[in-house]
C-alpha cells in the first residue's frame, strides 16, 4: 500500500509522521512526501499512483483517491487512533 502524505512541513517533521503510520500501520504502508509548498501534488499523485492521500492541515485537489485527515499526527491529543484505522481499513 502506498499513501501521499500531504503538508507544509521539514524533512524531520516529515520522518516523525513515517515512523508514527510504520508503527501503527505496519512497514509494508509505503509512504510519499509532499510537501505542498515545494512539491505539485497532481504530479506525485499521477508518478506514484498512491492508494490513499493523508492531508495535515492543507487542502488537496478532488480526486477518487481516498483522502483521510492528518491532522492528529501533528496533535496525538485528538485522537490519531481514527486515522490509523482508515489507513489499515484501505490495505
Amino acid at each position: 500500500m502506498k499513501i501521499i502524505i500531504a503538508a507544509s512541513m521539514k524533512d524531520a517533521k516529515f520522518a516523525k509522521f513515517e515512523d508514527l503510520i510504520h508503527t501503527n500501520c505496519g512497514k509494508d504502508v509505503e509512504v510519499v512526501k509532499c510537501n505542498v509548498i515545494t512539491d505539485k501534488i497532481e504530479d506525485l499523485i499521477a508518478s506514484e499512483a498512491p492508494d490513499a492521500i493523508v492531508k495535515v492541515g492543507v487542502k488537496v485537489p478532488d480526486t477518487d483517491i481516498p483522502v483521510i485527515d492528518g491532522l492528529a499526527l501533528n496533535y496525538p491529543q485528538m485522537g490519531a487512533k481514527k486515522l490509523y484505522d482508515a489507513i489499515n481499513k484501505l490495505k
